[in-house]
């Protein structure tokens, strides 16, 4: 591997069957080796029935002060937001604030194709909106950005094709639809978070992210070349609910058991956001099946 994954390559997994758990020896050996080489900072979790049954942490959260992972880190977890911001979605359907097949051009009248386009495609990639985080982003990524202009940052955009003709992954969709929730329940985004899924589920350490502050266990994120050099970091103010909470690997564990449960939103609007048959996205929840085994998740 040419690169070191260190703030959280995550991918939050619900299993229709776990394996045995009673030994982990061969996981912590494969850990042993990626630490011993350097190609793995972060930590795991792994849980079965609600509870965490194995934990581990490697690398630094913060090289330049030394500060080693530890199972309590928090990292920014990138696109894992998405699938909490289609449960936020979902959970506004199911209290008839919209509906999944509404267009949005209310909402974003100016936007070209909104009013062909809905909030269904928005959900599961296939709304034709063109991209955000394309090559020009990368050189203002790092900088503070209103609403508005993150909108018509959006606007601005050409329609990559019309919609739902294809599938194409673009945070733009969840950044439209971290608008819409705020529209549609009259909060920020954050607090809708918290009060719909971080306090229900008592989840400590999720939060809507910030500058990064190690101090606060909160992990940088470093690249390996020929050293290790740290990462620019991302302004929130952009990526809102396609990329923008902070948790750790538990918590992560938690939200998909609470999720898959049907303890957030009713198992009905849980099978909605499950891909459909013979394809392997769905609303910010993804086929993960593995050996034979299925599994539903989300990288980041």
């Amino acid at each position: 591997m040419k690169y070191i994954i260190t703030t959280l390559a995550a991918l939050f997994i619900s299993t229709i069957v776990i394996g045995q758990n009673t030994s982990f020896v061969k996981l912590d050996s494969f850990f042993n080796v990626l630490g011993n080489n350097n190609q793995f900072y972060g930590n795991v979790a792994v849980s079965e029935g609600g509870k965490i049954i194995y934990q581990r942490a490697l690398g630094y959260a913060d090289y330049e002060s030394q500060r080693l992972n530890t199972n309590q880190t928090k990292f920014r977890i990138g696109s894992i937001s998405k699938t909490f911001t289609a449960v936020l979605m979902m959970k506004a359907v199911e209290m008839g604030k919209i509906k999944l097949d509404d267009s949005i051009d209310r909402f974003f009248p100016t936007l070209k194709n909104s009013n062909k386009i809905t909030v269904r495609q928005l959900l599961n990639h296939r709304s034709g909106v063109g991209e955000l985080t394309d090559r020009s982003y990368f050189s203002w990524y790092t900088k503070p950005i209103s609403s508005e202009n993150l909108l018509d940052t959006i606007i601005s955009k050409y329609p990559e094709f019309e919609p739902n003709t294809q599938f194409s992954y673009c945070n733009a969709n969840y950044v439209l639809l971290t608008f819409i929730l705020e529209d549609i329940f009259n909060k920020p985004y954050p607090k809708l978070l918290n009060k719909y899924i971080v306090k229900p589920l008592g989840l400590k350490r999720t939060h809507y992210g910030g500058k990064i502050v190690p101090e606060n266990d909160e992990a940088r994120s470093y690249r390996m070349h020929d050293t290790l050099e740290l990462e620019p970091e991302g302004h929130m103010s952009i990526p809102l609910g396609a990329g923008g909470l902070v948790s750790t690997s538990s918590d992560l564990c938690l939200f998909a058991k609470a999720l898959f449960s049907g303890d957030l939103i009713s198992p009905e609007s849980v099978e909605q956001m499950k891909p459909l048959e013979g394809e392997d996205y769905g609303f910010a929840v993804q086929d993960q099946t593995f050996n034979g085994v299925q599994a539903f998740g989300h990288g980041g």
